[in-house]
């Protein structure tokens, strides 16, 4: 016989254990990408107790007091039942209502795959009622929460962000307390979160200024663009909002295109030299000689409004802990 794991015991704190297993499934699935496989050694008989953390038609994992997985194999040849009591042997069970946080114990033959064949699996009645009242609850939050993910993801155009912020989640959920408390605490917080994706915040702003009547980079601007693209490379769920001035020197049309195309140098400079996704940046827009920072009657104040300014903002779905710099 195959080394058994400690029996749990029966009490409401093992409820609870249940509760946050089945909880967690909401959020991630079956985190058996951290957990140990157990190889089983052919032929030799087994007894193994723990919960159910995935199934399919005709196997389940399970996971023993230690965090081991076993693959449990099972048939029509196997004897599915709750457990009896005192002179009263226990009901057949169908194979299908073997569920996820499911307290089980199964014995029977290591096979070729290094899992279990099953030739009897029985469990707590007790347990199947309560693993099955969690189910109803949990399966319609799967299917919002996946539901969300969706739309978010076809709203921002972020698939490989959403799966980041989905494996954060999964960690999030993993470090829980065991407590039912804690796991809906988390499924609140990841739905506030999926509401607050397309909430976007300024983190970090640059002034550019240009010579009059020019749109070229000079090597000051380029340098302060270069800290911008370097910035962005740790950001998550960002976009760039670029906005061209000019000053009020010669005709107010000419001012305008002028303006356009130095909010245009900006956006072909991070294309082009930094590589930065176009599916980043929001549409640009030239101002012209409107909204002024400084007096257009003096030389010094022309030179400030002669200007692009790139803001980068980030969504507060996306980003936890947003840090909005001073003076933004």
């Amino acid at each position: 016989m195959g080394t058994v794991p400690a029996e749990e015991p029966k009490s409401m704190f093992k409820k609870s254990v249940i509760l946050f297993v089945v909880m967690a499934f909401a959020f991630s699935g079956v985190f058996t990408q951290d957990v140990q496989m157990r190889k089983l050694v052919p032929g030799q008989k087994y007894k193994l107790k723990g919960f159910v953390v995935a199934k399919d038609d005709s196997s389940f994992v399970l996971r023993d007091s230690v965090g081991v997985d076993t693959k449990i194999q099972f048939d029509q040849t196997t004897s599915i039942r709750t457990k009896g009591g005192f002179l009263r042997s226990g009901d057949k069970v169908a194979a299908a209502q073997i569920i996820r946080g499911l307290n089980i114990e199964a014995e029977g033959r290591g096979n070729a795959n290094g899992g279990l064949d099953a030739a009897k699996i029985r469990f707590e009645e007790g347990d199947l009622r309560t693993a099955q009242s969690i189910d109803t609850r949990v399966a319609p939050a799967e299917e919002r929460i996946t539901e969300a993910e969706q739309n978010a993801q076809r709203l921002a155009g972020q698939i490989d962000e959403l799966m980041e912020v989905s494996n954060t989640v999964r960690g999030e959920a993993k470090a829980a307390q065991g407590t039912a408390d804690a796991a809906v605490s988390g499924v609140n917080a990841t739905n506030q979160r999926i509401s607050t994706i397309d909430d976007f915040v300024v983190q970090s702003s640059v002034t550019v200024n240009f010579r009059v009547n020019s749109f070229e980079l000079s090597a000051e601007a380029k340098a302060q663009l270069d800290q911008i693209a370097r910035a962005v490379l740790v950001l998550r769920g960002y976009t760039i909002e670029v906005t061209g001035f000019a000053s009020a020197d010669g005709d107010a049309q000419r001012n305008r295109v002028l303006s356009q195309n130095r909010a245009k140098a900006v956006i072909d400079y991070l294309v082009e030299i930094h590589n930065i996704d176009l599916r980043r940046f929001t549409q640009s827009y030239g101002f012209g000689a409107n909204r002024p920072v400084a007096d257009n009657s003096s030389r010094e104040g022309r030179e400030q409004n002669r200007r692009v300014e790139v803001k980068v903002l980030i969504s507060k779905g996306l980003n936890q802990n947003v840090e909005v710099r001073p003076g933004q």
